[in-house]
């Protein structure tokens, strides 16, 4: 059956070291779309940070943002749009600020991107990554008002980040909450991954499962490989991720999207 849809992560997939789409890649996606085939970036990332990378592809495409809890088509259209609930959000902030109240939290709500403290240092170091500035606010005052977050991100030292994803993740059973990232922890609704605004897009598209095919390298990434009908494991990915899946392609520094769709004929 032939691909209609490609999705990408972003970080670790297709953006190198330095954060820029390697020039043969950014040149198969102008082929690709130019043959009809959709694309769509998949990232932990909030809808305007995602938008920031889809700057770089230079070709219309979808979006799904914070870990699939948000799809944007090619359009400008939302098509879904999901968060956390009141309850849940502030059960989430009182754990992290009783357990680990050094961590950076990073709260992300629609358009927009809160955090506790603008002058923390890895925020400033996240806004300088994703080329979006944060706002800063008392989050918890926030999520009582009604502005609900898609999804919370942490960001720490990755020892610290082991042990926030084991022990958030028994004092919040109805929420997910995983790496994305050596220095990334993400929470969403328990239900949430790539995988389901992944779903939500091919509905709205009316694309099977089996014509789609996507690239990601990290663990946030797991249900989105499986998902698809094809799941493309970056060379650069944790070996324990590359052992689960059996497509692996090279490096995001050695332009593996490109060198996959090269070796199936889509380029």
């Amino acid at each position: 059956m032939s691909i209609k849809i490609i999705f990408s992560d972003i970080d670790g997939t297709i953006v190198d070291s330095n954060k820029q789409i390697m020039p043969k890649t950014k040149a198969a996606l102008r082929e690709i779309t130019a043959k009809g085939v959709h694309f769509a970036l998949v990232s932990g990332r909030g809808k305007q940070a995602v938008f920031t990378v889809g700057r770089q592809c230079e070709i219309p495409l979808h979006v799904v943002a914070t870990n699939g809890s948000m799809v944007i088509d090619r359009d400008g259209n939302t098509i879904l749009d999901r968060r956390i609930n009141m309850e849940d959000t502030l059960a989430a902030l009182a754990a992290i600020n009783e357990n680990f109240p050094d961590t950076s939290i990073n709260y992300y709500a629609g358009d927009d991107w809160f955090v506790k403290s603008f002058a923390d240092q890895r925020t400033q170091r996240e806004m300088k990554i994703t080329a979006t500035e944060a706002k800063e606010t008392n989050l918890a005052k926030l999520a009582k008002e009604g502005v609900l977050p898609g999804k919370i991100m942490l960001i720490d030292e990755p020892i610290n980040c082991e042990t926030m994803e084991r022990e958030l993740a028994a004092k919040l059973p109805r929420l997910k909450v995983v790496r994305s990232a050596p220095v990334l922890v993400e929470i969403t609704e328990g239900d949430i991954n790539k995988s389901v605004g992944i779903d939500a897009l091919l509905k709205y598209l009316n694309i099977s499962r089996e014509e789609s095919l996507a690239f990601g390298d990290n663990y946030n990434d797991i249900e989105m490989l499986g998902f698809v009908g094809k799941g493309v494991v970056m060379g650069n990915a944790p070996a324990d991720i590359k052992a689960k899946f059996a497509e692996v392609t090279a490096t995001n520094d050695e332009e593996g999207i490109y060198e996959y769709l090269k070796k199936i004929g889509l380029v």
